[in-house]
């Protein structure tokens, strides 16, 4: 029997879940890896706005041990909420001169928060906190960007930050901005086609990235690095959408899902140096969350019920979820799900 790795703070890897709804303007929370359920509306946190739950730019970065949450949301003004309590309660905030956030990041510790923004200027900036969101200043080797700045990751440290500019065919500039320094300075990597999603593994060397409407004929296209962000390999060359991108802590496992196109899942179990198209849950999946070792991922089908489905043996077989909470009788479709990652 395998033994579950611990840190001293008793926190699990994978122990706890979070799945997001904008459709239903709801955000269900689990403690013990899927198996027990509480759900968390407006009306449970009156003092935040509604707009983090109902909007389909919401973003959630979670600490290792879970205790730090931080959201952002797209609408102008809204700003962001924090919470140290798994959102038994939530503080919203908004940093100065950020007027609409597009992505929100957080290292293993919950200390150091990223988040890419609009300015006064109508222009777009990396800004950066390393005090658990209490102040914030803007990152000098990423401010002004002209092109709106869209997505943002950030490695287990926080050494290593991860940025995209524009997820729309009408800006000609495609650029995917990495930095090894904490936020400070960025090398940058242009790509064909519009970048919609990216990831990054918790030591910062494995990366993956999604573009779509690289060419005519094909939609969608997937990369990955395995050299911190040094050089790109192209996947595959199949026509796929990329609903959810998911990487280990080490990089061994790899997870790119086949989301509205029901085309199947792109999985890894060496580093990216192969990979195996999935069919079944996992390849017709919306969201799916991943442990930090690969071990435990939970995954919802993308089509009504929208069943729930967990993992215990690094994405070898799934068993559906019955405890997920129900709504007149049916489950939301979730957004994305997202699982701590908690190193020893």
């Amino acid at each position: 029997m395998s033994v579950l790795k611990r840190r001293s703070n008793n926190i699990k890897d994978g122990q706890y879940v979070i799945a997001f709804s904008d459709s239903r303007a709801l955000i269900d929370i689990s403690k013990d890896c899927g198996m027990t359920w509480t759900r968390r509306q407006p009306s449970d946190l009156p003092n935040v706005n509604e707009y983090f739950f109902s909007n389909d730019r919401t973003r959630i970065a979670m600490s290792g041990d879970g205790r730090h949450i931080y959201c952002s949301c797209y609408m102008a003004n809204v700003g962001l909420l924090r919470s140290t309590d798994f959102l038994e309660t939530a503080e919203p905030f908004k940093p100065d001169n950020c007027y609409s956030v597009y992505s929100i990041a957080c290292n293993g510790r919950g200390n150091l928060v990223a988040v890419v923004c609009q300015n006064s200027n109508n222009k777009y900036d990396l800004m950066l906190s390393g005090d658990y969101g209490k102040t914030w200043r803007v990152s000098n080797g990423l401010k002004d960007n002209t092109v709106p700045l869209m997505g943002v990751e950030m490695s287990h440290s926080g050494r290593y930050v991860v940025a995209y500019a524009s997820n729309s065919p009408y800006y000609t500039t495609h650029e995917l901005f990495i930095s090894s320094d904490y936020g400070e300075t960025f090398s940058s990597e242009i790509f064909r086609g519009p970048i919609t999603k990216i990831a990054i593994s918790g030591d910062g060397k494995y990366m993956l990235c999604c573009c779509n409407r690289e060419s005519s004929s094909k939609l969608y296209y997937a990369y990955y690095s395995g050299d911190y962000g040094k050089t790109w390999t192209k996947i595959t060359d199949s026509s796929f959408s990329a609903r959810t991108l998911a990487i280990s802590y080490d990089g061994k496992y790899m997870v790119i899902e086949g989301g509205y196109s029901y085309s199947g899942a792109r999985i890894s179990a060496d580093y990216g140096k192969t990979w195996a198209l999935k069919h079944s849950v996992i390849g017709n999946s919306f969201a799916l969350g991943l442990s930090s070792d690969g071990k435990y991922a939970i995954a919802q089908e993308s089509s009504s019920p929208y069943r729930m489905f967990k993992s215990s043996d690094y994405l070898g077989s799934f068993t559906e979820i019955n405890t997920a909470p129900l709504t007149s009788g049916i489950r939301a479709n979730y957004r994305f799900i997202i699982m701590n990652k908690n190193r020893l």
